[in-house]
């Protein structure tokens, strides 16, 4: 299953239908309500968040090459269905069978629930495929994607009042920082302050990752915890010709470092001198190499731990600003010359982020110490004998090797 959604396609639908994009307040909640004159319980905007979340996880596997598309008419189904049953608990209906909502909320629902042929084709094509194998073709695939968003778009609108483009995602981060400079970064961006909303994105992702880089860790005096953090930090960045001058002492003849060096002829000095620095050199750039692709190779592992697609991860980083942190706690954010991020760019980086905090969350949440775990001030679990055995489970009699000791 596709791991970023790029919600670009139902904004378009959306503006369609409205005519404009509603401008974006700093809550969600207290947004609907401003705009559309409702107020909804937070639950329901979290359940509409989630909804909004599933229909763009269809659409952007709708987007993937044959056969991983097909997966994109069962998402998108879910979606829909989730939408129909939340719609049933706010009337206090029973859910019914999937094409039976219709007639159950036929006279809760100002008009009525629309696109019923579009939905029963998607139900149809949904149970062709999950239950007869039946693959469908890219014009199905295409055809339910546009029937979801027009069902999506008038649903949330004749059932809870509001424009189903202002439900923001945000709403399923469930780390309250992050969440909260997501919210500041959509207040940004309806404001037309795109370079902003992309610095607001860019903290939230350093909110996010930055209890698992090592480097936080080490600011703090100690070594990281957390296991995706792969190690202790060892600096961005190698002076090649710092560790020349540290490593010339390696390479230099027994004789010099002993005192008699400076009575050998001047020739074999020069020579030696040379030798001595084009080793030192060389096994400096080296380390180097090593340790920048030491880096690079830890930040592409934590990353696909995390259960974030890399390819993704990268465009994300490209789209970001970069900071350059000063003293006293001043940073200066960097991008190339003519930066201007677009909508589509906007909506991708921001999805990424509500899309790996999910997968952090449900990551972290498989890290938590048991209730026993004991941690001392520096965050290091304490340890204790808690028996004594043998290892002669370990040792294979028929080859040879140690052994036991005798009892």
């Amino acid at each position: 299953m596709a791991l970023v959604i790029v919600m670009s396609e139902t904004y378009r639908v959306a503006d369609v239908v409205d005519g404009h994009q509603a401008a974006r307040g700093r809550r969600p909640r207290q947004r609907v309500a401003q705009c559309n004159g409702v107020s909804l319980d937070p639950m329901i905007v979290r359940r509409l968040a989630f909804i909004r979340y599933l229909h763009g996880l269809g659409i952007d596997q709708a987007r993937l090459p044959e056969p991983q598309s097909h997966a994109s008419l069962l998402m998108l189904h879910d979606a829909v269905e989730s939408l129909l049953v939340l719609a049933a608990d706010h009337y206090g209906k029973a859910a019914p069978k999937f094409m039976d909502y219709w007639k159950t909320l036929k006279d809760d629902v100002p008009g009525g629930l629309t696109s019923m042929r579009g939905m029963d084709r998607l139900n149809r094509a949904r149970n062709d495929l999950k239950h007869n194998g039946v693959a469908p073709s890219a014009s199905t695939i295409e055809l339910a994607v546009a029937d979801t968003a027009t069902f999506m778009v008038a649903t949330t609108q004749a059932v809870f009042g509001v424009e189903y483009a202002e439900v923001s995602m945000v709403d399923v981060v469930g780390q309250s920082r992050v969440r909260e400079a997501l919210r500041d970064a959509e207040t940004a961006y309806a404001g037309g302050d795109a370079i902003q909303a992309m610095i607001n994105v860019f903290v939230a992702s350093e909110l996010l990752f930055s209890p698992h880089d090592p480097k936080a860790y080490a600011l703090r005096g100690f070594r990281p915890e957390s296991p995706f953090a792969f190690g202790a930090d060892a600096g961005r960045f190698f002076d090649v010709n710092h560790l020349v001058t540290r490593l010339k002492s390696f390479f230099a003849p027994a004789a010099s470092r002993q005192g008699t060096f400076l009575h050998t002829p001047a020739v074999h000095r020069d020579i030696n001198d040379a030798l001595r620095d084009r080793d030192a050199h060389e096994a400096a750039e080296m380390v180097a190499v090593a340790a920048e692709v030491a880096f690079e190779t830890r930040r592409a592992v934590r990353i696909m731990a995390l259960g974030i697609e890399f390819p993704a991860y990268l465009r994300f980083d490209r789209l970001m600003p970069k900071a350059a942190d000063r003293s006293s706690r001043r940073r200066i954010y960097r991008a190339p010359k003519g930066y201007a991020p677009t909508e589509d760019e906007f909506r991708f980086c921001l999805q990424f982020v509500v899309t790996a905090a999910l997968r952090l969350a449900a990551a972290e949440a498989q890290q938590t110490d048991p209730e026993w775990v004991v941690r001392d001030q520096r965050g290091r679990v304490q340890w204790e004998d808690i028996a004594e055995g043998r290892w002669d489970h370990l040792v294979d009699e028929s080859e040879p090797g140690p052994r036991p000791p005798a009892p």
